[in-house]
């Protein structure tokens, strides 16, 4: 199909079997959501398989695919970006997640509501 990256599920966003956002055996693992930082937002996307997890970070328009493992506090793995993969980190902080990719580490708060425009 063209547009699409080689070996990933037909419908994007989805793994057969498996339920999104948790981390097998671990409590407390849901990571999807939208985390905002000093460099814009993100919209963080995980589903888990045995051994490990895959998603899409989206950001800036763009979705670029992962891969890790870990548990409910961190993640470690690779990303696919610009036809090249960089090593990711994402870390569980007080109030959402510090992310490494590569050398640069953003800090990023978790976002759960509407923007509200009128609020200082």
């Amino acid at each position: 199909q063209p547009g699409s990256l080689p070996n990933q599920p037909a419908m994007p966003g989805t793994m057969p079997n498996v339920q999104p956002g948790t981390m097998p055996g671990a409590s407390g693992g849901n990571w999807n959501g939208t985390y905002i930082g000093d460099n814009g937002s993100i919209v963080l996307s995980i589903q888990s398989f045995q051994g490990g997890a895959a998603g899409f970070i989206e950001a800036e328009g763009q979705r670029f695919q992962f891969q890790a493992q870990g548990d409910a506090s961190r993640l470690q793995g690779s990303i696919q970006a610009q036809g090249q993969a960089f090593p990711l980190t994402i870390e569980r902080s007080s109030n959402g997640i510090a992310m490494s990719i590569g050398s640069a580490t953003y800090i990023m708060q978790a976002y759960s509501g509407a923007f509200n425009m009128l609020q200082n």
